[in-house]
């Protein structure tokens, strides 16, 4: 089967639409809840009960309605709605957008839908409340599917599809929750991540060069009881510039330990624009910082990323590591 985009849903939108398909708003909320929740383990659960054809068996219980459910091979649930007309498929995908705010709002959310490619049939969506959003991609699209080889009307079908991928994560907006100023940390960030010297050829003192024949340099601003270095790397299609910026911590506990990475993440926050967020990967006790999913910024933005491990070969030490990077490059 072939996925065949209708180019005029324009028009289509504003036909009279019918009745709601799911009657029990509730019903719907729960159960994309209860297959959300999984989304952080790859729908382990469901995948386990795949009828025949990879599809999940009773799939209208797993989803209201649906005449299909699915979890594929990289972990992507499916739920797949089909219609024997246009009209009442367009009436479906605009009624989903509805179930799936009513569902956030359960929460104090909303749900955030956004053309993806400037395709209306095709629509990104995360949920969005004060604190932060979803980061993991779940979309719903309108389509007509039918044999490639066999067009007629009797082997039409139309079909809304709903897919949640997986990953547990959220991006958390910087300008939420308890923050530490700190001038200190406040300017380093602004110097070495927001100055419009990319290059950042007024900070690099003290050049030499690794056996990978990059330039590095000491950095003419630093933080306290931190080590700063700037490497640059120079590749067929730009120049990339990296900042790493580390401590060492002795003689403390992972106990001890977690309050000195809470402190410096919120002085990182406060540091940052109101229109970053940042995203907190547990498994690899890596941080990245970036743009939110809203936030307008050119592809040279700064990256920056902040990780925190125990040295295996020193006793009692934990390490702290501030990376920033200035120019996105390809083919280095």
């Amino acid at each position: 089967m072939k996925r065949i985009l209708i180019l005029v849903i324009a028009s289509v939108f504003m036909l009279q639409t019918h009745g709601q398909y799911i009657k029990d708003k509730n019903a719907f909320a729960n159960a994309f809840i209860k297959i959300f929740n999984e989304r952080g383990n790859g729908f382990d659960s469901l995948s386990k009960v795949q009828g025949e054809e990879d599809t999940l068996k009773n799939p209208s219980k797993i989803l209201p309605q649906a005449n299909k459910c699915y979890v594929s091979m990289n972990a992507v649930f499916g739920g797949l709605y089909t219609f024997p007309d246009s009209v009442k498929a367009v009436s479906f995908f605009k009624e989903l957008q509805d179930l799936l705010g009513y569902t956030a709002g359960a929460y104090k959310a909303r749900a955030v839908f956004e053309p993806l490619n400037g395709d209306p049939t095709n629509l990104g969506f995360y949920f969005r409340d004060a604190e932060g959003y979803t980061e993991n991609l779940m979309t719903i699209s309108f389509s007509r599917s039918y044999e490639i080889e066999n067009t007629s009307a009797k082997n039409q079908e139309f079909e809304v599809l709903l897919l949640i991928h997986p990953g547990g994560e959220m991006c958390y907006f910087t300008s939420a929750g308890p923050k530490i100023t700190d001038e200190p940390v406040s300017a380093f960030i602004n110097k070495l991540a927001f100055n419009t010297d990319t290059l950042l050829t007024q900070y690099k003192i003290n050049k030499r060069t690794d056996p990978q024949k990059n330039s590095i340099y000491d950095s003419k601003i630093n933080l306290s009881g931190f080590s700063t270095t700037i490497t640059e790397v120079k590749g067929k299609k730009g120049t990339g510039i990296h900042v790493t910026t580390v401590r060492d911590y002795t003689a403390l506990t992972w106990k001890k330990f977690e309050p000195v990475i809470d402190s410096f993440l919120q002085k990182l926050k406060a540091a940052m624009p109101a229109d970053f967020v940042y995203q907190i990967y547990y498994d690899d006790n890596f941080i990245e910082f970036k743009p939110a999913h809203f936030a307008k910024y050119d592809d040279k933005v700064a990256s920056i990323s902040l990780s925190y491990s125990i040295l295996q070969n020193k006793k009692n030490t934990y390490r702290i590591e501030l990376k920033i990077s200035r120019v996105k490059q390809t083919g280095i």
